[in-house]
């Protein structure tokens, strides 16, 4: 005669919390889900270190009060960049936020390049108010450099060439011309004065930098190193032949 068996409790397991890793596993690939978990990290690091700076202001102000002893027309240009750096570490923050939360739900948004664009056309914006504040500062002589260049493309008389001439051996940046003729040649095409070509230059420097590092962590890029398999060694302490794949 068969043992019966025991009737099987009708027993309800406890529902398992939701695993929120899982499921932002499922709505991106692996890599860019450990992508996603690294900006976390890097906006709040960012966010914490905009926190203490704003908080610790008043003492770095005071600090260096009186730092300048003989051009002490510097200790004004000294304040205005740190209280500056105050609103940079904050806007540094919302904007690592922001690429962080559009990186995150980039497989739900229809247009997350908009949202970059838009983000980066206003930091451009307060980029350049700001740079318009302190009376547009063209680092390095490189404006008095572009009008240089300038004169000449538009003229080339011996004056001009002589002016020239005579600035680039008499000072210590002339030993970096690229920057400033690109200037000068955006100066003549645009009809922009030297000043706004070189804000324009900055802008675009920064932008293309951006487009390159954006490019850069490629797989194609760095497809060798991604195949490169190290040759095993033997146990006669000779390498074994291996197929790179």
């Amino acid at each position: 005669m068969p043992l019966l068996e025991p009737e099987a409790k009708n027993t309800v397991s406890p529902e398992s919390p939701p695993d929120h890793s899982s499921r932002l596993q499922t709505v991106l690939p692996e890599p860019q889900v450990r992508f996603v978990r690294g900006s976390i990290i890097v906006a709040s690091s960012i966010t914490l270190l905009a926190i203490a700076y704003a908080k610790a202001l008043g003492g770095i102000l005071n600090s260096v009060r009186g730092f300048y002893h003989i051009e002490t027309w510097r200790q004004g240009l000294l304040n205005d960049r740190l209280v500056g750096y105050r609103t940079f570490f904050l806007a540094l923050a919302a904007a690592s936020w922001i690429f962080t939360l559009v990186l995150r739900y980039s497989a739900v948004l229809k247009f997350p390049i908009v949202l970059v664009g838009i983000g980066v056309a206003i930091g451009v914006r307060l980029s350049y108010n700001l740079w318009r504040s302190y009376d547009s500062p063209c680092w390095d002589g490189y404006c008095r450099y572009a009008s240089y260049i300038r004169a000449w493309l538009i003229d080339r008389s011996v004056s001009n060439h002589g002016t020239l001439m005579w600035w680039m051996r008499r000072d210590y940046h002339s030993n970096s011309p690229v920057g400033p003729a690109f200037m000068a040649v955006a100066s003549v095409v645009t009809g922009r004065s030297v000043e706004q070509s070189y804000g324009m230059m900055s802008g675009l420097a920064t932008l293309g930098t951006l487009a390159f590092s954006s490019f850069l962590p490629t797989r194609r890029l760095f497809e060798p190193l991604f195949s490169f398999r190290p040759m095993p060694w033997s146990c006669s302490g000779t390498r074994q032949s291996s197929v790179l794949g």
